[in-house]
């Protein structure tokens, strides 16, 4: 099951840019699109909202995803968050890098509460970024959910990605079969705009990858990248939870 809404969205200024790509990083600002805060009692669960960490610096929970392990860092000059008006935000940006990031997660029973939901906005698209070529394989936001992190040839991943290219609802397996692509989101059509999107992981899970058992998630990754096309990207993150249904 895949769902997504908008929910509001403005012009976006909060980079000064030059044509290399260089920028200067703000820890709040007016002009960040207004997101509205989703309520529902099926979504009781907040797995992260970046509520009790410092605008300006890297999340406090969250890890640097390298070879399949979690590695802990302190800053990044890729992901940082920043305050707007009464909510904070995950601002990711990339310069002709990928560097994924994801927060460890214990206990999700995933019978309990299948649905996994979060907010994103992409500003910049990766030009000619398709998930469906290794060599162009590059997203203004990807969200991941992950198994067996910590063991390299095991990591079993789901991957929602806003493609700047590769038509919505577009499955691509990679690592045979251990890395399975949903694209969620396409083109420019909802740039700067908030979106609120639904995933039926448990679903999603045993449909992809073939297997009756499944076992709780060890992470969620987020990643937004542009070092396969060798261009930029920039999208915020918002209020990842989970969900009864």
């Amino acid at each position: 099951m895949l769902t997504i809404t908008g929910c509001f969205g403005l012009s976006l200024s909060l980079w000064a840019t030059t044509d290399d790509h260089n920028a200067t990083m703000v820890t709040s600002s007016s002009d960040i699109p207004s997101l509205i805060p989703t309520l529902s009692a099926e979504c009781d669960q907040s797995i992260e909202n970046f509520s009790a960490d410092t605008p300006g610096r890297f999340p406090s929970r969250w890890k640097v995803f390298q070879h399949g392990r979690l590695r802990p860092v302190t800053e990044s000059s890729n992901y940082w968050v920043e305050q707007a008006e009464q909510v904070r935000l995950l601002h990711g940006v990339s310069d002709r890098d990928a560097i994924t990031i994801a927060i460890p997660i214990a206990g999700w029973d995933l019978d309990e509460h299948p649905i996994l939901q979060w907010q994103w906005l992409a500003k910049r698209l990766p030009k000619d970024g398709d998930e469906s070529r290794l060599r162009r394989n590059d997203s203004a936001a990807s969200v991941y959910v992950v198994w067996q992190a910590g063991f390299l040839m095991k990591v079993r991943s789901l991957r929602y990605s806003w493609s700047s290219t590769v038509p919505v609802g577009t499955q691509i397996s990679r690592r045979f079969g251990y890395n399975q692509i949903t694209v969620v989101e396409t083109g420019d059509a909802n740039l700067n705009s908030w979106r609120t999107v639904r995933i039926n992981v448990r679903e999603d899970y045993l449909n992809r990858f073939g297997i009756s058992g499944i076992t709780p998630p060890d992470a969620i990754a987020l990643l937004t990248d542009s070092d396969s096309t060798r261009t930029s990207a920039e999208s915020y993150y918002a209020e990842f939870k989970r969900c009864r249904r």
